[in-house]
Parts: structure tokens; sequence; C-alpha cells
């Protein structure tokens, strides 16, 4: 039992005080996008599919309850599992039909509320509004490890809130599958439509979040998100989460120290040998940039950024590090260099790369032909081989795909030769069947 605003008593959700803060945080932020974007989620049809995630975690007005209950003593007339549920107190009865073991539990309130709601869409409404209530006043007085570790994230490079939010959500998609499901059902008939909906949810300006996933942004750059999408392509909310695979198992890891967490994405530079002195050629400057890294860091400020430029072994990186000694910081690196010592390209370094992919010469002609739900491809690939350009690789590859819905079809292809592109003379036939969709 909970209190809302104005002291009314609300009925929470078995087990919803105990329930792992990271799904807690799920349901509010699409509690809130539900509650802000009404207009494009239709709840009647969409009910099971939002309960899915967020039925464990509702809170119930009382008022709301009773019209509820007093539907269901007529629905449930006559059902033995529902016998004696009038005389129970509102607690007692939440505690008995309020848990959530999915929308087809007979002896659960679930299995009446999508028709409940057809002609009572405000009370759901009002259920999901004080649920969202209370789980943003509990959520201020918790934090989770993926917040603490975006917020040190941010610190060390600066992002801005809109940053930070993206990151947060897109990680949360990452961990709840049924989250990134209902985000799918949120449609936009534009890209600044979508960036409006989750600046909304977090506060923050729709040019800014527009920005952060613009190709060339900086988490882009970094390699926090991948796969980004034209924005004529943008067609629901799911769209936008696109955090790379690899941050979410980054952010869920304790790490006694910011620096810690910073060198999952660099490494500690190692110490140099030289000082000032050995600089005396460029002393004024050096002197110049000593003070100015002095001041940005007292003063917190912002975009401070230095370009050390000439030709290789001349001593920029020294310079860097002798700089960095002498205002006593910590000075972390990119990979510069693959194990071969060729030099990295800028995202590779921000990514942390081992090495780097030549271009490489290819040609494909294909054929598909569609009929109904039926679709039959052929195709005929002739690639160079990526570790040698001197050699060539050909594959044919024939397919079969029925679409099931709009996001999954069945899928039965022969290939003839491998995906393998590291090696030559490689002969190899494979045969799948097996259904894919698009979470």
């Amino acid at each position: 039992m909970a209190r809302g605003q104005g002291g009314a008593r609300w009925v929470l959700s078995p087990g919803l005080e105990e329930a792992p803060v990271l799904d807690r945080l799920c349901s509010h932020f699409v509690l809130t996008l539900t509650l802000r974007q009404a207009g494009r989620f239709n709840l009647r049809r969409d009910c099971n599919s939002l309960l899915a995630l967020t039925g464990r975690h509702l809170v119930w007005p009382p008022a709301v309850l009773a019209r509820l209950r007093a539907y269901l003593k007529l629905r449930c007339k006559g059902n033995e599992a529902w016998r004696g549920h009038e005389a129970l107190s509102d607690e007692a009865f939440i505690e008995r039909y309020g848990a959530w073991r999915g929308a087809y539990e007979e002896g659960s309130l679930f299995f009446y509320l999508d028709e409940y709601v057809k002609d009572a869409s405000k009370d759901l409404l009002a259920v999901l509004g004080a649920s969202c209530d209370w789980l943003e006043r509990r959520l201020k007085k918790e934090a989770t490890l993926v917040e603490k570790n975006i917020d040190a994230l941010a610190g060390l490079l600066q992002l801005n809130p809109a940053e930070r939010a993206l990151l947060l959500y897109g990680t949360l998609a990452r961990y709840q599958r049924d989250l990134r499901g209902l985000l799918v059902e949120f449609k936009v008939s534009s890209a600044q439509e979508a960036y409006a909906a989750i600046a909304s949810v977090a506060g923050v300006d729709a040019r800014d979040v527009a920005e952060a996933l613009r190709a060339g942004s900086r988490l882009e750059r970094v390699g926090m998100v991948e796969n980004l999408i034209s924005e004529h392509n943008i067609t629901d909310l799911a769209d936008l989460m696109k955090v790379s695979e690899q941050l979410p198992p980054v952010l869920m890891r304790e790490y006694p120290q910011p620096g810690d967490l910073m060198a999952v994405f660099t490494r500690p530079a190692t110490k140099s040998e030289l000082t000032l002195a050995d600089f005396g050629f460029v002393a004024e400057d050096a002197n110049m940039l000593c003070a100015l890294l002095r001041n940005a860091v007292a003063r917190k400020e912002p975009g401070v950024n230095v370009l050390l430029y000439g030709p290789p072994g001349t001593g920029k990186t020294e310079l860097a590090k002798v700089c960095a000694a002498a205002t006593g910081l910590e000075l972390y690196e990119v990979e510069y260099a693959d194990r071969d010592g060729n030099s990295l390209s800028g995202r590779d370094r921000y990514r942390n790369s081992p090495s780097t992919r030549r271009n490489v010469n290819f040609g494909l002609v294909g054929v598909a032909y569609s009929a109904g739900p039926h679709k039959l491809v052929l195709n005929l690939l002739q690639r160079d081989v990526q570790a040698s350009p001197t050699g060539v690789r050909r594959r044919q590859q024939a397919g079969w795909q029925y679409a099931l819905s709009k996001r999954s079809e069945l899928q039965a292809f022969v290939d003839h030769d491998g995906i393998d592109s590291s090696k030559t003379g490689v002969r190899v036939r494979a045969i799948g069947l097996g259904i894919r969709h698009d979470f």
C-alpha cells in the first residue's frame, strides 16, 4: 500500500517494491512515453503488449479498483476461480488476482482487463498514471549501476543530457526485449516526431536528440551507437534505439574508479622519460599548453581541445605526456596503430579496433521474384579476398522467403562457398532453415 497525491491510498502489485530496479526503470520509461504520446499508441489494441512489460509494476488507485471489482463481480459470477473475491480487502484482492502471469491466466484480473478497457480506457490511463508517479518517486531514491556508469562516462566524455538519455534508453531496450518490441508500436510520421517523443520523456531539446543520432555524431564516432539509419527511414521509436551491443555489458559492471571505466574505451598512457626541459625549443608553446590545461580543469571548461601536428617521430606524443604530467593530470590514449604498425583511422581509434580492413573490389548480380508472401532470391557474388586482394572468392546463393507477418519471415537458403573473407580456396556448402524476426 502506498500514498498518492493528496494522500490517496494506492494498492501496489505483488512484489513491486522488491522488483529489480532495472525492470522498474524499463516500466517507468515506457509508461512515461505512453502517457505523453497517447495519440500514437492504441491502448485498446495494444493493451496486452504494454502489460507484458509493465503488468508486474502497476499501482491501483482505489476508485479504479472499485469499478473494476464491480465489473468482475458480474463478469466472473459462478467462476470457481473467483469464489469469494467480493469479500476480500483491496490489498488481499490484488495479492490473489493482481500478479501478472500473462494475459491468458483466467485466475488473474488481466484475463478480463482488455475487455474492461474497451469501455473504460480512462481507468487504464489512471492506473498507468499512478504507476508512473509511484515509480518516478521511488526511482529518484535509487540509482542503478547503469545510470552511475553513464554519469561517469558523461563526466569523462562531456556528454550532454540528450546523449546520456539515449545511452540509458538504448541500454534498457537491449536489456529488456519486450521494451524494444513495444517501441515498434509507437509509430511516427517523421523523424522529427520521433526525436520530439524521446525528448519529451528525457526533458531535453529535440534538436539535441537529432544531433546525437546524426551520422558522424560523437556517440557514433566513439562507437557507443551504431547502425544509424537515415531520417527518411525512421517509422517508429525503436528506430532510435541504436546503442551498440557491446555497450550494455560494459555499463552493467562495477568499476572502482571512473578511470577504470574509461580504460574500457582507452588505456592509461605510459609515462614519458622526458621533462619540459627537453622541449626547450618549444618552451613558450609548452608552457602555454600547461597553463591552458590547468585553467580548463580548474574552471571545468568543456570542449577544450589541442591539436599537435607534424611528421612522425617529432615528439608530439611525448609532448602530450610531458604536459599532462606537468599539470598533474591523468592521460589516456586510444589505439593509434594496429599489430602490424599501420596507422589506424579516427573511427578505428575510438573503437579500439585491433586492425583495419582494406577496401576490396566486389561485384554482385542477383534476381528476386515475389508472389504474395513468397519470395525467391538468387545471388552471384565475386569479391577480392580481404587478406589478399590478389585472390578472388566466388559465392552463389539461392533462397526462399515466406512472410509470416510484417516483421517475421520463414527463410530457407542454400550457399555454395562460405562467408569467410580471409582465405582463398575454401569450399563450403551450407543449407539453412529458420525464422528471421526484426525486433
